[in-house]
């Protein structure tokens, strides 16, 4: 017997209704949790924010650099001089922060 209808349910049927319940009571939890997480990173300044991400203009500025097309810089080494010297690049992967 089913408990919320009172009437008599296949066993299968039964199980059906019973995935059904808690993937309906799993999912509840996740929304919980995504919105007691989001207000959490709220309260305490937590995430991405565009304005917070440095910016290289000013500092490549500051040492002589002309700005790069997507204001990254990145380092290089040559062997001949064993030298290393600042070059813009399209890699965020090799960009550098400036302002460090």
């Amino acid at each position: 017997r089913s408990d919320e209808f009172s009437c008599p349910l296949h066993a299968e049927c039964q199980a059906q209704h019973m995935l059904e319940r808690a993937s309906k009571e799993e999912k509840t939890r996740q929304r919980r949790d995504a919105e007691c997480k989001r207000t959490r990173r709220e309260e305490h300044g937590i995430g991405w924010k565009l304005e917070q991400v440095p910016r290289n203009l000013a500092c490549a500025k500051k040492m002589g650099f002309a700005a790069a097309p997507n204001g990254m810089y990145a380092l290089t080494f040559d062997q001949e001089s064993n030298t290393a010297r600042l070059a813009q690049t399209a890699s965020p992967a090799a960009a550098l922060n400036l302002e460090y």
